[in-house]
């Protein structure tokens, strides 16, 4: 009888537990209790505990998991929200497939960053840059020991392994004498400012702290330490040295811009005080990244107050150690910044802005029911740690957030400019305005085309009697690294230099849009009045010229040779008036599509195909994001070339996310 009612006991209990773990919010909920209930006190030593994720219809149960404290700062927060490190028995594919199988895990508590995107804001950057590694992330609910503790981040830990950091890892201890086996990769290393004596590290000549992840302490020998230490002090010399350019040939350049630009765009004081880098085997150069612990950036500490028009090369707290490699490079040639602009520039201009914005609207939305229900357990204006600004409410952070990007994003391009003594990309004309140009011997005149003379011949451009009602006088721009594209409104065509019939003067033409042809890119330089641009293009060399200066309706406009009298020439110098609104036009058309999403957004699930459908696709230029039911993002594509899900993507509901034109709009879709 006794056994009976301990069998049925259990059962009940069993059954308790599985009720009581279900899914708290949109996210997955992680249920982690150590054994006998106790606390997570030290960073150190590991205890045992049981862990539980329940995602949708998705349970993952393991035991045995250990867990322990993390970070360094963060885990001295006055609040008792901490980070932790999880370690599991067997590996685990916590993001999915695509993502690392893992027995080492973190969970980032956040704690002051109220928004909870910083780290994952930057790690969308970071793949938008083209970084050699960026972690992978899913946002989580957490319940320890029966106490809901809010919104985390379970994120990869940084470490060697596919989908990680993918290079060769020397897991075998070597003996010291031996000589034979390849010791030159990988290591995975850190510049550390907390690193202390007795951990496994060295310091360069100038006093800067290196700590080696793997090898770990347990397998690495003398042999090892000694073989990465002269690589990076080889490194460090030549930028000490009497020609600091040799740097170039001893590191992957992309990374190592992309680690010092990366930490101008997040604004990260500690970007210098803990750097990751890594050596393959084989490979001589050092690789950087990825960039990490990402909490106090963007403007979200008082430590060097309002940091929006600063950079970290001249304020950041890493001055004394990886900061004092950048101080070289700075102040010690005259190429660095040069190298800077032109790299920044690059994703400036393909929408780096647009990009980091849309991803925090994007995440913001997915979080925020795990942020209020967090919120209700953390007192979301209480001051963690530095935060510079306080608010009461959620999206007063997203906002925040959003407002420091474009403005810091905008300030780099200037700054990064006025150092270079590179011109920043043209900024004057705006994307979403139709524009006539106007010539300036006679602005009744503007830019329009001709009617072709035969059916196969492209149409001409000729001089046009201003008439505001004619939209073949009108022409949108597009941006581009090296120029502008003008395309007619009537047409949907772009201005050309084709027309090769002449020795000096060309027929404008215009001919289909093509992205690639730079006989499409046209750049502008001011003439001598203001207000007024001569238009060169960029493959022919050639500026836009009112043919024989004569100023009538239908004369014909070429392109010509240039010469110093360009900037004065009235037949050769045109003003751009913004005449109608792109924005109206887009959101008044798509507004009536999205009215059904089924209508806006067409998904195929036997092709897993998605999408839009729109009257006109060139107002499609928006990117769409989308995102699993755990706040993992999976996919991104051009609304306008639409987007074929990967056969290998799981089952499940997912959610399609896109910004166009001001209105944030969303949908769901199974895939089966």
């Amino acid at each position: 009888m006794k056994s009976h009612c301990l069998l049925t006991f259990v059962i009940a209990w069993i059954a308790l537990v599985a009720t009581a773990q279900e899914q708290l919010t949109n996210l997955p909920t992680i249920y982690i209790n150590t054994y006998d209930g106790l606390a997570i006190t030290s960073k150190v030593e590991y205890l045992y505990a049981d862990f539980t994720m329940v995602d949708g219809l998705d349970t993952l149960r393991v035991d045995s998991l250990r867990i322990r404290g993390r970070g360094n700062s963060s885990w001295t927060y006055m609040n008792a929200k901490k980070p932790y490190r999880l370690k599991f028995p067997k590996k685990q594919r916590l993001l999915g497939q695509g993502f690392a199988n893992a027995k080492n895990w973190v969970l980032l508590a956040q704690a002051d960053d109220k928004s909870f995107l910083r780290n994952a804001v930057t790690w969308e950057m970071t793949r938008f840059i083209g970084m050699p590694y960026t972690p992978g992330y899913r946002f989580v609910d957490l319940v320890l020991n029966g106490q809901y503790r809010g919104n985390y981040m379970l994120c990869d830990h940084v470490d060697i392994r596919k989908q990680r950091v993918n290079i060769y890892e020397q897991e075998l201890a070597i003996d010291e004498d031996d000589t034979e086996t390849d010791i030159s990769g990988g290591y995975l290393c850190e510049v550390d400012g907390f690193t202390d004596e007795g951990e496994t590290y060295f310091q360069t000549a100038h006093a800067v702290n290196i700590r080696i992840h793997s090898p770990e302490e347990d397998v690495i020998n003398k042999r090892q330490i000694e073989y990465i230490r002269n690589v990076v002090q080889h490194f460090e010399d030549t930028l000490y040295s009497a020609n600091p350019a040799g740097y170039k040939v001893l590191v992957d350049s992309t990374s190592f811009m992309g680690w010092y630009v990366g930490g101008e765009i997040t604004a990260n004081i500690d970007a210098y005080w803990s750097a990751y880098f890594f050596k393959e085997q084989g490979d001589s150069l050092l690789y950087w990244g990825p960039l990490w612990d990402e909490d106090l950036a963007y403007n979200n500490t008082t430590r060097m107050g309002d940091v929006t028009q600063k950079l970290m090369a001249d304020v950041g707290h890493g001055r004394k150690q990886a900061g004092k490699w950048i101080d070289q490079l700075k102040v010690g040639t005259d190429w660095f910044w040069p190298d800077v602009m032109r790299h920044y520039s690059h994703y400036y201009e393909r929408g780096l802005t647009d990009h980091m914005t849309q991803a925090i609207d994007s995440l913001a939305e997915l979080l925020r029911p795990s942020a209020e229900k967090n919120f209700e357990v953390w007192d979301i204006e209480e001051k963690v740690y530095e935060e510079i600004e306080l608010f009461n409410t959620y999206d007063g952070y997203v906002n925040a957030l959003r407002n420091f990007v474009q403005a810091h994003n905008d300030y780099l391009l200037q700054e990064f400019a006025t150092r270079s003594g590179i011109t920043p990309p043209d900024t004057r004309l705006d994307t979403l305005q139709y524009y006539r140009l106007h010539i300036h011997g006679d602005t009744t005149l503007v830019l329009g085309i001709a009617e072709a003379t035969e059916p196969d011949e492209p149409a001409t451009a000729c001089l046009r009697k201003s008439d505001l009602t004619d939209t073949s006088q009108q022409w949108q721009v597009r941006t581009y690294e090296e120029g502008w594209q003008l395309i007619n409104r009537s047409t949907g065509l772009a201005l050309s230099d084709y027309n090769l019939s002449t020795p000096y003067s060309y027929a404008l033409v215009t001919y289909p849009v093509a992205t690639d042809d730079a006989r499409q890119i046209w750049t502008l330089s001011e003439g001598a009045y203001e207000g007024y641009y001569n238009l060169t293009n960029v493959s022919t060399a050639r500026i836009i010229d009112n043919r024989r200066g004569v100023f009538k309706d239908g004369n014909e406009v070429i392109s010509y040779t240039t010469s110093t009298s360009d900037a004065k020439a009235s037949n050769r110098l045109w003003s751009f008036e913004a005449v109608a609104s792109r924005t109206d036009e887009i959101q008044t058309a798509l507004h009536s599509a999205m009215q059904t999403p089924d209508y806006a957004l067409r998904f195929v699930p036997a092709s897993r195909r998605l999408r839009f459908i729109a009257a006109d696709r060139g107002l499609l230029d928006f990117i769409v994001s989308i995102y699993d039911m755990g706040g993992r993002q999976v996919a991104s594509f051009s609304a306008a070339d639409g987007y074929t899900l990967s056969s290998t993507l799981p089952s499940g509901t997912y959610i399609a996310i896109w910004n166009a034109f001001g209105t944030r709009q969303s949908i769901r879709f199974n895939v089966k």
